[in-house]
């Protein structure tokens, strides 16, 4: 039975070789990936700021070497296919030295993501090998997607493939995986005739390439921490701290007021008559929260200065996941079932069968007729109020990182739809401010504590015991404090000691939460 692959895992190169190579059954990917899903896995040339060595153990490292110095080319060659049969969450940094072993991954690079993402995706994927590598177009900004779950340039057709690893071989790899086994060394791997014939298939047709596009990849990590750190004995000596980067008070993060101008009108303009300008400010906002669309079809367009119009749809995005929906402008009217009727008309007419994966979201502000609440909840439509958007858009202005746009779509992905999905919006933008609020809290208790500069374990302590209704493990409150010190942020500064446990926070600047 041939089947359609529309998506892609983007992966480095190298990572994608390893799999083909049965040296690993697991991609460290940016999202989480839900079992079941299968996709086409997309090799990205990659530059890495640090040496294969560096990045990768030593039995990959020539593998590796031999990939990153191939140049762009034309054509993109894929040549596997996975289906995701687990994703694991990784939050912490016990046991990475097993999974650096049961991966082609070195420890430090482990703990580099680690530390940048707050958390890694392990996706154990069953490869299968095509029967032949597909050319296809290289997507447009490839790089970008790295790691995670984007659409093809054009679909692959699979009549028949072929599993890299055999089931007992799988199985196996599973189980030191997910029961943290130390691996057995290495025997030497013996391919069978059909995989060398591909391979010599593959050498005879493969198509010249040239030279690479480069991406950025993470510096290596400075501040490795220990898995069991011993307990710290403290002197109790003051120093003085460091003098802080001088930061203009403008520069705290505000609703600066270009964006303030149109983004108060959101709410405004959603309960008035004005439909078009409703529509603009609804794909302004969408841009603004990191949609992007590359479609030149002005009836399935992202662009503010224009609208769907006649027989168009009144917005629709295609990155980093499809979405596609409605806007409905006053609020002294009901919202009648023909434009639930016609997103679901207008979705089929103009994307065919994109539409059934887009998610679908009405922005309106009346009340919904029952027929029309039926219809949204029959067919897993979100309504989102104006004042809602606007609140998530402020939220991002306010503060640009704050907004996970994959969080977002596990959110309207699930029930419930219809009028009630404005609901859990907002409960997404109240844990948001949670988190901003626990920030906030921190930056505080830096800024008024006597001395200055203040120890990891004593700020610990001191939060734990004015917070006992919500005390925080040492881990979360670390990873906090080392997002509130990087330079991005720059709401504190770090002094950093040889054990994590005592490094020492100074005050830099306030985190205030105005404006929302």
């Amino acid at each position: 039975m041939t089947k359609q692959l529309r998506i892609a895992l983007y992966l480095p190169a190298p990572d994608i070789e390893a799999l083909f190579q049965n040296e690993t059954i697991v991609a460290m990917s940016r999202m989480s990936l839900r079992p079941g899903r299968e996709f086409a896995l997309y090799p990205v040339n990659i530059k890495l700021n640090c040496t294969p060595e560096e990045y990768y153990h030593s039995d990959f490292v020539e593998t590796a070497k031999k990939i990153l110095e191939k140049p762009t080319p034309e054509t993109i060659a894929v040549k596997l296919w996975a289906k995701c049969e687990k994703c694991e969450t990784i939050r912490n940094h016990e046991k990475l030295e097993i999974l650096s072993q049961l991966t082609i991954w070195k420890k430090a690079t482990l703990e580099e993501n680690l530390d940048n993402f707050s958390y890694l995706f392990f996706a154990y994927l069953r490869v299968y090998l095509l029967p032949e590598a597909i050319a296809i177009s290289p997507t447009p900004d490839a790089e970008e997607e790295l790691g995670k779950i984007a659409g093809l340039s054009q679909p692959i057709a699979i009549a028949q493939s072929h599993p890299v690893f055999s089931d007992e071989e799988f199985s196996q790899q599973c189980k030191q995986l997910e029961n943290r086994q130390i691996p057995q060394p290495k025997k030497p791997k013996v391919k069978n005739i059909d995989s060398l014939l591909d391979e010599l298939q593959k050498e005879l047709t493969n198509p010249p390439i040239k030279k690479p596009k480069t991406i950025t990849q993470t510096p290596k990590p400075t501040d490795p921490r220990p898995s069991d750190p011993k307990p710290i004995v403290t002197s109790g000596d003051r120093i003085s701290p460091p003098p802080p980067p001088i930061i203009p008070p403008e520069n705290n993060l505000k609703l600066d007021e270009n964006n303030r101008e149109w983004i108060d009108k959101i709410a405004e303009i959603g309960n008035s008559s004005n439909g078009h300008e409703f529509e603009r400010l609804v794909r302004k906002s969408l841009v603004f929260l990191g949609f992007r669309n590359s479609n030149e079809n002005s009836q399935a367009s992202l662009d503010p200065e224009t609208t769907g119009g006649p027989g168009g749809l009144d917005f629709y995005a295609e990155k980093p996941y499809p979405i596609v929906g409605e806007c409905k402008a006053t609020k002294t009217e009901k919202v009648p079932s023909k434009t639930a009727g016609q997103l679901i008309e207008l979705g089929y007419k103009v994307l065919a069968d994109r539409y059934e994966s887009c998610i679908k979201i009405i922005f309106a502000a009346g009340e919904l007729t029952s027929h029309t609440e039926q219809t949204t909840l029959n067919h897993k439509m979100n309504v989102i109020r104006p004042e809602t958007l606007e609140r998530l858009v402020k939220l991002k202005a306010v503060f640009p990182g704050a907004i996970d746009l994959f969080t977002l779509k596990s959110c309207l992905e699930q029930e419930p739809f219809g009028e009630t999905a404005n609901g859990k919006l907002n409960e997404y933008c109240d844990r948001l401010l949670e988190e901003l609020k626990l920030r906030s809290q921190l930056v505080e208790l830096v800024k008024t504590y006597p001395q200055n500069v203040i120890e990891f374990v004593s700020l610990h302590g001191i939060y734990n015991y004015s917070h006992q209704s919500q005390t925080l493990q040492e881990q979360k409150i670390y990873n906090i404090l080392i997002e509130l010190s990087s330079p991005l942020t720059g709401y504190l500064g770090r002094e950093k000691r040889e054990n994590w446990r005592s490094d020492r926070f100074y005050f830099l600047r306030d985190l205030t939460l105005e404006n929302l």
